[in-house]
């Protein structure tokens, strides 16, 4: 199994989320390239401390929802406050595979 997790730091997380398109677009084509199973980007509102998850595919938001018990809605899953790789995300995600 391989897996891409990345994030994205920002004070505007709307912008990013504005371009979801886009950046779906170029995940599934590096998921492809990568031979990636799984690959979740994370747009972190350094301000308000905050992710939203940009979910790619089928595959990913059942991961999402297997990890986190969340739903993805349009793509997107608020993941609220978890925003560190290592101690918020990877145990989790890991545990559930």
């Amino acid at each position: 199994m391989k897996m891409g997790l990345t994030c994205i730091e920002t004070k505007e997380h709307e912008y990013c989320l504005s371009r979801k398109d886009e950046l779906v677009d170029e995940m599934n084509m590096i998921k492809k390239k990568e031979k990636y199973d799984y690959l979740l980007l994370c747009i972190v509102n350094s301000l308000d401390q905050t992710n939203k998850t940009i979910v790619p595919g089928e595959t990913e938001e059942d991961l999402i929802h297997k990890a986190f018990n969340m739903t993805t809605d349009r793509g997107v899953t608020d993941l609220g406050y978890r925003i560190t790789h290592i101690r918020d995300l990877i145990p989790m995600i890991e545990a559930s595979l």
